[in-house]
């Protein structure tokens, strides 16, 4: 019985028990005052610089996407292998999560270039440090803002368990899907953890010292952080399938590179963008709500340790959810 408030209300209550386990007093020393971005607007040059920027970090994910995520299917009883960039093996035995793996390691390099040169480039010079990126905090700190995220994610995904197995109720909305998960699962989760933890530590830090703008208002630096975390996705999906909706042809129909002669004379067919596409909806849904999280956190915490290592357990957990009912 799938519970389409229940997937929301599932997410939402892993932060919102991070939240309330904050206040208990053996967690309460995690709590920071949040240090300063890195970007101020205060005139049109800075405004420009920081347009330029946000644009710029907007870029990797759609020209890369389709690129990176291939045909992420195996077929093995058939004995076929479609095009994907990271083969499948005994460790990395998921091939849709071995594409986003790749596409998470290569978006998440290219933006931790720019953020490096930023930060040595401009913000040290504006007298910045590394208290400004909300990674100062001693390591007894760093090792209880991931015991609190192990523990609020424990709790949530136990209730997860709980419901499925007494009423059968699933966390499911359209396909998307918060669901228990076998032992095979749970080990493939810990086998492509790190990645997500790179990747979500890294997006905390950007989006939290340098999208954010010190002197605008809290509901713009919300949606500006929720558009960085997908727009230039959302912008490519919004082309892809108008296309489609307008003529019958999707805007990118066949994955980069298949299409030439030597690869069809080599391979002797062209391999679709179908099911990367498919996948892309799920990160068009999951990737605004974890920036959005990930803010709150960072503004309740005063550092970037805490959301970055809860929003990769539930982001990690949501896509292995695709492949237990997919795969």
């Amino acid at each position: 019985m799938a519970r389409p408030g229940g997937l929301l209300s599932a997410l939402v209550a892993f932060v919102a028990l991070a939240l309330t386990l904050l206040k208990v007093p053996f967690f309460a020393t995690l709590v920071r005052p949040e240090p300063k971005s890195i970007t101020t607007c205060d005139t049109p040059a800075h405004g420009l610089r920081y347009a330029i920027i946000y644009l710029v970090c907007l870029l990797p994910a759609p020209l890369l996407y389709y690129w990176l995520v291939g045909y992420p299917y195996y077929m093995q009883p058939q004995w076929f292998k479609f095009l994907t960039k990271f083969w499948p093996n005994e460790i990395f035995n998921m091939t849709p999560v071995n594409s986003l793996l790749l596409f998470n390691v290569v978006v998440g390099v290219i933006l931790l270039a720019v953020y490096v040169l930023v930060f040595l480039l401009i913000a040290r010079k504006a007298g910045c440090g590394w208290v400004n990126t909300g990674l100062k905090l001693p390591v007894a700190q760093v090792c209880k803002a991931l015991l609190l995220a192990v523990v609020s994610f424990g709790l949530v995904y136990a209730l997860v368990y709980a419901c499925s197995g007494l009423s059968g109720t699933e966390f499911s909305f359209f396909k998307f899907h918060l669901m228990p998960m076998d032992g095979a699962h749970w080990r493939s989760f810990f086998v492509y953890l790190p990645v997500w933890l790179f990747f979500f530590l890294l997006v905390s830090v950007i989006f939290n010292s340098f999208t954010r703008i010190n002197n605008a208002p809290a509901w713009l630096n919300y949606v500006l952080i929720a558009v960085a975390s997908c727009g230039g996705l959302a912008v490519m999906f919004a082309y892809d399938y108008g296309k489609l909706f307008a003529t019958g042809v999707r805007g990118i129909e066949y994955i980069p590179g298949t299409t030439s002669a030597e690869w069809l004379a080599t391979i002797g067919m062209t391999f679709p963008t179908a099911l990367a596409g498919i996948m892309l909806f799920s990160l068009l849904f999951i990737l605004p709500l974890a920036a959005i999280a990930s803010r709150v956190l960072f503004k309740k915490s005063g550092s970037a340790w805490l959301g970055g290592f809860l929003l990769s357990f539930v982001v990690l957990a949501f896509t292995m959810s695709e492949m237990v009912i997919n795969v």
